[in-house]
């Protein structure tokens, strides 16, 4: 005995009812007029629009690959934590200290007072110092770039809630190779002009 559209229909009205109790969200059975029902694609854009982020060790993994350390301070610019290797790109490691403030061991931070209140305030969004040259540890990296920005998860509009993130990353390989080539570029002038007036 054939089935009738009424059968039919009743029987999809059970499915759905039973699959809207388990995720109302989810709408898996769809209407295609003319023709009778499908199961519903798969929602593309909540697949890939899902928020996953990475552990911490996948980070500090990353960080590693990339010569990157960091230090945590607080609005006062007190040092609050310290990343394992953060001594080797540090111009004065006997200064670095939890408890004293950033600009003993990062001499490059002082007189920038200001912009850590902005960062902190959201003026700024963050900011950066690039191509940081050795200068007293002869075990530091040759250069490296420096970048601050404010940890605004805790929802606190306390200043002293806000922990500020300093990031070092060793670029001392990108700047050797742009001085090579700036290097290449003038000696391949002065040869040029040699040529032109000769």
């Amino acid at each position: 005995k054939c089935p009738t559209q009424s059968n039919i229909r009743s029987h999809i009205k059970g499915l759905r009812k039973a699959f809207n109790k388990i995720d109302t969200s989810v709408k898996i059975i769809d209407t295609v007029h003319g023709l009778g029902y499908r199961l519903s694609p798969a929602e593309k854009n909540n697949l890939t629009n899902a928020i996953i982020t990475p552990s911490f060790s996948v980070v500090r993994n990353f960080f590693k690959a990339k010569a990157v350390e960091y230090i945590v301070v607080s609005d006062e610019l007190l040092i609050q934590y310290i990343s394992p290797n953060l001594l080797d790109y540090c111009d004065y490691p006997e200064l670095l200290k939890i408890g004293d403030k950033v600009q003993y061991a990062f001499p490059e931070l002082v007189g920038l007072e200001q912009v850590f209140k902005k960062i902190i305030n959201k003026e700024y969004n963050n900011f950066e110092i690039k191509g940081i040259a050795r200068a007293a540890n002869q075990s530091r990296p040759e250069y490296i770039n420096l970048y601050v920005m404010i940890d605004d998860t805790k929802k606190s509009e306390k200043q002293e809630d806000k922990n500020i993130f300093i990031f070092f990353e060793d670029v001392s390989e990108t700047m050797i190779y742009r001085q090579r080539l700036v290097q290449m570029e003038r000696e391949l002038y002065l040869r040029l002009e040699m040529d032109r007036n000769s």
